[in-house]
């Protein structure tokens, strides 16, 4: 196990704790009332991400996971905390998600965030990078994609 498989696992910590949470299950219950299709669900929680966190890259060396509860009160967060939300939120509606991790360099790993299962196949939505909701990131050279359970 590497050091990338670590901070997943952190993740998958944060993001069962967050989708047993009352509160963020209120959040996504609340979020998504009246869509009546998985699509509209996930616009509904991009667009509310969008509006209410601000993607802020971390300073170099710095690498903190904030769990979803403590960012909506922060109200930024970086590419990992983002995906995190997104999947989360998703997850409580029950909408399955994944994560994929970039490499632009082949040496590190820069980016992570959600793919989710909407109309038989997973898609990406990343909020980082201003892009079409499903747009993906092209400039990588190597990838992992990651269960979120």
């Amino acid at each position: 196990m590497d050091e990338l498989d670590v901070k997943i696992n952190r993740l998958r910590r944060y993001y069962w704790e967050a989708i047993n949470n009352p509160v963020i299950r209120n959040l996504a219950y609340r979020i998504t009332y009246g869509a009546k299709t998985d699509m509209e669900k996930v616009e509904r929680i991009a667009n509310w991400v969008k509006s209410n966190i601000r993607y802020r890259r971390e300073p170099p060396k710095l690498d903190i996971i904030v769990p979803p509860l403590r960012l909506i009160n922060l109200r930024t967060g970086d590419c990992e905390d983002l995906s995190l939300i997104i999947s989360s939120l998703s997850g409580v509606v029950g909408i399955p998600s994944k994560w994929k991790v970039i490499s632009q360099d082949g040496r590190m790993w820069h980016h992570i965030y959600p793919l989710l299962w909407v109309n038989g196949s997973y898609r990406p939505v990343d909020l980082s990078v201003p892009l079409p909701l499903f747009g993906e990131v092209k400039n990588f050279v190597k990838y992992r994609i990651y269960n979120v359970y």
